[in-house]
């Protein structure tokens, strides 16, 4: 595909004019929630980094032969230990450069093929997650993605991955559980989200239209360094 330099700046004209409606929409919701006594924003008091932080995240190569999916998967936890602020030691379970798993199944169907790939992803994470906990007790733990399965992630009644999306529900149980017993702090990191539910829920409280349609992007425009949303 060939890109000119015109259709290149016209897009970046427009993207900037979208940025420019969107930051002085977001200045009125300020405004508008000042008016109604509406906490939109929360200040962040920093505190310095103590104690044990972990994180889990996976990478995976997929292929398909015929109705055979093959999954190729690895998962890695890495382990930071912090002293007021400063990092003192690093770890990785099972190790710094895990070893490879191979998946595979037989689906006449697209939509249990997807399920089968992110049902696997998911439970390879958790499973590493679980281990972590019980290993290096961190007092926070970052997962990559939703803390709860999607909807998208439930198989079809009578699917075979049925018995693989009962073992995750089993897994993200005994993580929550093991969490609150060790009271570590679970996080779930959404790097993309098409979500709507931060605008949906303005939109009622400040009894306005919210024109950004998307939590993100609205969220990226609301926020400076040091805040969150309330």
């Amino acid at each position: 595909m060939h890109w000119s330099a015109s259709s290149i700046n016209r897009i970046v004209t427009s993207m900037n004019e979208l940025r420019q409606q969107c930051s002085l929409h977001c200045s009125e919701l300020k405004r508008i929630s000042l008016e109604k006594n509406y906490p939109l924003l929360n200040k962040i008091q920093p505190t310095p980094a103590n104690g044990v932080v972990a994180a889990v995240d996976s990478g995976f190569s997929s292929r398909q032969f015929l109705s055979l999916d093959v999954m190729l998967l690895r998962s890695v936890a890495t382990i930071f230990t912090y002293d007021s602020d400063k990092l003192v030691a690093s770890q990785y379970f099972p190790n710094r450069v895990p070893s490879v798993s191979v998946y595979s199944g037989v689906f006449s169907d697209t939509s249990d093929s997807t399920c089968f790939k992110s049902l696997s992803r998911i439970a390879a994470e958790l499973s590493c997650a679980v281990q972590t906990v019980k290993m290096y007790s961190p007092s926070m733990l970052f997962i990559d993605g939703s803390l709860l399965p999607l909807h998208s992630d439930k198989p079809q009644q009578g699917s075979s991955l049925e018995s693989l999306y009962a073992e995750v529900l089993a897994l993200y149980s005994e993580l929550y559980s093991l969490c609150k017993g060790s009271k570590c702090q679970l996080v779930g990191i959404v790097k993309d989200s098409r979500s709507q539910k931060l605008c949906n829920l303005l939109e009622r409280k400040l009894e306005t239209k919210i024109e950004v349609n998307s939590d993100e992007f609205l969220s990226n425009l609301l926020l400076s360094q040091g805040e969150r949303t309330a």
